[in-house]
């Protein structure tokens, strides 16, 4: 054990001794021996907390998925059917508690789970891909085919939506490019052999202007057009 843990744990069970009914102070001892992965003691403080604050959504997570690890499903129940009770708008809930019927055994129970999350949630795969499972295990062959075609809706949607989500990243990403760029893409590399090649170019037309003044020949423009009279190459 760590000094830092070793001092908070001292702290914090000092307090608990002040003030032993405090939901907070319990799930922090209960969080600092979980990560010290001394579990009974973890699991004790996290079940204090939770008698003292039931409804608190993240020590009944806690403890529902501790019995998940031990795969003691039947303990896990009660958490995860409170959870989806206090927050029935969250599928995760009743997935969990689903799930649990279903690894104890209890086919029936897990089917009606699932059947009414897609009740409500009508293209939920997870929930779809169990129900075509049980209705095979438990012998209703003509729900088979009614759950198996919601589940390839489903995943249609899914798939879909995925490519529609891809497809407008990654037009919002060329939109950026261009907004950098000033629309027209990179702008063309300067190279050191186009400086030499414009310098030379211009030494050129500067040597034939001051051949043809000398010898009284106006210069020509580019294009081959008589050149003013007086130009600016000096």
């Amino acid at each position: 054990m760590s000094g830092d843990s070793a001092g908070a744990i001292r702290w914090l069970e000092v307090l608990t001794s002040l003030v032993p009914h405090d939901p907070g102070v319990l799930c922090k001892l209960g969080a600092i021996y979980h990560r010290l992965e001394e579990e009974a003691k973890s699991l004790g403080y996290y079940q204090d907390a939770h008698r003292v604050w039931p409804v608190n959504l993240d020590v009944i997570s806690w403890l529902g998925a501790f019995h998940v690890r031990s795969e003691v499903y039947e303990r896990a129940l009660p958490y995860f059917e409170l959870a989806a009770a206090i927050q029935p708008q969250d599928v995760k809930w009743a997935l969990m508690t689903a799930s649990c019927y279903r690894r104890i055994g209890a086919y029936p129970q897990a089917f009606k789970r699932y059947k009414s999350i897609v009740a409500s949630h009508p293209g939920n795969i997870e929930a779809l891909r169990y129900l075509v499972a049980l209705c095979q295990e438990l012998g209703r062959p003509q729900e088979v085919e009614k759950f198996a075609n919601l589940l390839r809706r489903a995943e249609r949607a899914e798939a879909a939506e995925a490519t529609a989500t891809s497809t407008a990243a990654a037009m919002q990403q060329q939109q950026m490019q261009h907004t950098q760029t000033g629309y027209g893409g990179p702008e063309p590399a300067i190279t050191r052999q186009d400086d030499d090649e414009g310098i030379s170019s211009l030494n050129s037309r500067l040597a034939q202007g001051r051949n043809r003044r000398s010898t009284g020949q106006p210069a020509a423009a580019a294009g081959g057009r008589p050149a003013a009279n007086n130009d600016d190459w000096g």
